[in-house]
């Protein structure tokens, strides 16, 4: 699995660093559509990452991947199904957070206390919907077969893998990213040295998405080897 993940991060390493650069300069600007850019930001990881894993593809500096004459990337079939899975972690993770938010609103320790209890009550959950529907996002990706039926036929046969794999890989490398988020202080007094930590931040932020790519494409890949 991590073995996967660094190959593949390492031999398209331009992409990777273009979306970090582009995603620290939204926030450098404090521009409107950060929000929105970033949802498309990492879920264009997503979709990289997945063809990256299953079809070998490789990314220069344009982004750009060898594409069959006529072939198009599946944009819209992988992101509907991409921003579903988003809208229903935002929905379970305010669900959580809200009743757990302090009353004081500078009481960052609480705050904090509260984002991470959030996380720990809610991943077990997220991850058992990954891992029995996560495989339609390799599949759409792909062209494959990318109904829910069908990821779920795939899910049952990879649950246990899947979910240990999420908890070792995604779920491990995110705790350690929002721990090391608190550690480093906010700013550095500096627009050059705010917008260089600030890209370091969010290539590294990138990661979880990258493994999350790399355990569902694994499981779809295993899962169909199966049927063969």
């Amino acid at each position: 699995m991590y073995k996967i993940a660094i190959r593949t991060f390492l031999q398209n390493f331009p992409i990777f660093l273009i979306v970090a650069l582009l995603l620290a300069g939204f926030s450098f600007l404090e521009m409107n559509v950060q929000s929105g850019g970033s949802f498309f930001a990492y879920g264009l990881v997503a979709l990289f990452s997945h063809r990256m894993i299953l079809l070998n593809e490789n990314y220069g500096w344009s982004g750009k991947p060898t594409l069959k004459p006529g072939e198009t990337m599946p944009m819209w079939a992988f992101f509907w199904r991409y921003g579903l899975f988003f809208i229903i972690f935002l929905f379970l993770s305010l669900a959580v957070f809200l009743p757990l938010m302090p009353s004081d609103p500078n009481d960052e320790a609480k705050i904090v206390g509260a984002i991470i209890l959030s996380f720990l009550i809610v991943a077990p959950f997220y991850s058992i919907l990954l891992s029995l529907f996560g495989t339609v996002l390799p599949a759409a990706a792909v062209r494959g077969e990318r109904s829910f039926s069908a990821a779920f036929h795939r899910g049952r046969k990879r649950f246990w893998i899947t979910m240990g794999r999420l908890a070792l890989g995604p779920a491990l490398i995110f705790v350690a990213m929002f721990m090391l988020a608190i550690a480093v202080p906010e700013t550095m007094n500096s627009a050059i040295l705010d917008f260089a930590s600030n890209a370091v931040f969010y290539l590294l932020g990138l990661l979880p998405t990258h493994m999350t790519a790399v355990v569902l494409s694994m499981a779809y890949s295993e899962a169909e080897a199966f049927q063969t």
